[in-house]
């Protein structure tokens, strides 16, 4: 998934790619804001989401905002922006676009016929017979 901020585009980071140091910083930070979020915390929240069959069940999630909060500040931090978990956070949702995915690539309605190897044809084992 990717993501934009104003005109910046980030890739969601996992929460695996952070240093102890940020994880640390994560549960300090969140505490301050009401909420303290370990690791573990974070995971079974993520889970819970992705288990989720729609968008709007996943968007009505409780934790939802939660978990886009610590993926917009690991993102942020895994490019580089040493900022708070408050600061990272701290836009306009307005400036926020989720990016579509790549389209994989698709098979054509009517593929070209692969062609026989050369000497693989019924005439050229023929002839490769009778010269035997």
């Amino acid at each position: 998934m990717k993501f934009k901020i104003e005109n910046r585009v980030y890739n969601a980071a996992s929460i695996d790619e952070l240093s102890l140091k940020d994880i640390l910083q994560l549960e300090s930070e969140t505490t301050a804001l009401g909420r303290p979020l370990r690791m573990n915390d974070f995971k079974v929240m993520s889970e819970e989401i992705d288990a989720l069959k729609t968008d709007a069940e996943k968007q009505a999630h409780p934790d939802a905002p939660w978990v886009l909060a610590v993926t917009i500040w690991a993102s942020r931090r895994e490019q580089g922006e040493t900022m708070t978990f408050g600061d990272a956070i701290d836009f306009p949702l307005k400036q926020l676009t989720f990016l579509p995915e790549p389209q994989d690539h698709k098979v054509k309605a009517n593929p070209t016929k692969a062609r026989p190897r050369k000497g693989s044809s019924r005439a050229a084992n023929s002839q490769h017979d009778d010269q035997a």
